[in-house]
């Protein structure tokens, strides 16, 4: 619709929602500006039983509206440059949780949309979305296992993969990244003023990150620690924010080394919990 007056704009969007066949065909509404979203255009929604599609990412306001039989929720995704590059986590997924059982307690059908990535980020979190709403079948769970598997053999291709670059470069940040996502190499920078180095001697290095212990073992090539994040991140010889922090406050010589060790050897490396 070409740029005109608020109340143009509206009787524009009636003429138009007017010609729908609602009763053949359920119709969603996605909005790119924010002016959209006010109560005159959701109670034209309304009028025609057109769905209002409910949005997740950074340029709208996660508003939740039901205005049709049907509801509709697209999770564009968070990031930046841009923000469909994106996978959700477990714990930005759960806050939907809530919201999902309200909306599917007022509509017929609730359809739910990821934005489609070549990584296949969309059906992973599709798939973690329907787990947690306890409404996935076997079929689901086989698939959701199969896709989680791929992903933990992923993060240690890659690492392989950019491994032998980040050594020759000497860049502690960058041989950080390949175990952290930069939500946590950010926090881990916080961390490292809450380590405290208890026993550093014999390839043993042992302490504590405020209440969680952690001890890594050059000879045996272990790295043992107790938070949930790492338990979560096992699988895929990932560190949480504590370890990113442990390696960020040692003397950079020490950390490149072990770094070094833990790249070139990633298969050896065995993580675990207390």
């Amino acid at each position: 619709m070409p740029p005109k007056t608020r109340e143009e704009l509206s009787e524009n969007f009636s003429r138009f929602l007017e010609v729908l066949d609602v009763e053949r065909y359920d119709f969603v509404a996605e909005f790119r500006d924010e002016s959209w979203l006010n109560e005159e255009i959701f109670r034209l929604l309304r009028k025609y039983n057109v769905a209002y599609c409910i949005v997740d990412e950074p340029l709208l306001p996660p508003v939740i509206e039901v205005t049709g039989r049907v509801a509709y929720v697209r999770w564009h995704g968070r990031g930046s440059r841009p923000w469909y590059y994106y996978e959700y986590r477990e714990d930005e997924l759960k806050e939907w949780v809530p919201r999902l059982n309200k909306i599917a307690s007022k509509v017929e059908i609730l359809y739910g949309y990821f934005n489609n990535h070549f990584r296949g980020y969309a059906p992973k979190n599709a798939l973690q979305m329907l787990k947690l709403l306890n409404s996935i079948n076997s079929r689901q769970k086989q698939a959701l296992n199969q896709i989680l598997e791929y992903f933990d053999k992923e993060f240690i291709r890659i690492i392989k993969e950019k491994g032998h670059e980040t050594i020759l470069a000497g860049d502690l940040n960058a041989m950080l990244s390949l175990f952290m996502d930069k939500r946590r190499l950010e926090r881990a920078l916080e961390e490292k003023d809450n380590v405290k180095i208890i026993v550093h001697e014999n390839n043993i290095l042992a302490g504590a990150v405020k209440d969680y212990s952690f001890k890594i073992n050059l000879i045996d090539k272990t790295i043992i620690h107790d938070c949930e994040d790492w338990r979560k991140r096992l699988s895929t010889k990932q560190f949480c924010k504590h370890i990113g922090g442990v390696f960020l406050y040692l003397a950079k010589d020490d950390a490149t080394s072990i770094l070094k060790d833990i790249i070139t050897n990633i298969d050896e490396w065995k993580f675990q919990t207390q």
